[in-house]
């Protein structure tokens, strides 16, 4: 019962501070939603998660930026953020770079293509996202990001 509760007061506040940033950043839905999708396939509403003791939704990969990082795997180290907040900030940052040909991906690729090159080749990283999301793995993701359609 009590680890019940636990769950349910984590995933309000995961819901809650996934929204409430991206608002404030000015960040489109379409983002926000493919975020917090990506954020529950790295892990981040389960409590003691890699994802969430790091304060890092995504799992990003982006060095020590003054709060150490944590092993993730055979894939390297993931940043330590200094806030769910800051995570959520570098998600987003991430995600819109990525739709301008940062970091090795393009709003050409499919989301498959993105999640293999994301997670480091995991088979099921765009399958889940796309279920989470009600698309076809094989969607652009220019067509799955893009507010205007």
């Amino acid at each position: 019962m009590v680890l019940a509760l636990v769950l349910v007061a984590v995933l309000v506040l995961w819901a809650n501070t996934s929204s409430a940033e991206g608002d404030a950043m000015g960040v489109s839905g379409k983002v926000m939603a493919f975020a917090k999708a990506v954020s529950r396939q790295e892990g981040f509403p389960v409590a003691g998660s890699k994802a969430q003791r790091a304060n890092n939704p995504g799992n990003l990969h982006a060095g020590n930026i003054g709060n150490g990082t944590i092993q993730d795997g055979s894939t390297g180290q993931i940043t330590v953020y200094g806030s769910p907040s800051e995570g959520w900030s570098a998600l987003y940052t991430f995600i819109s770079e990525t739709m301008n040909g940062e970091h090795g991906f393009s709003a050409d690729m499919t989301l498959n293509d993105y999640g293999l090159r994301y997670s480091g080749n995991d088979p099921n990283w765009a399958p889940n996202v796309a279920s989470m999301l009600g698309v076809s793995p094989l969607v652009r993701m220019g067509d799955l990001l893009n507010d205007s359609q």
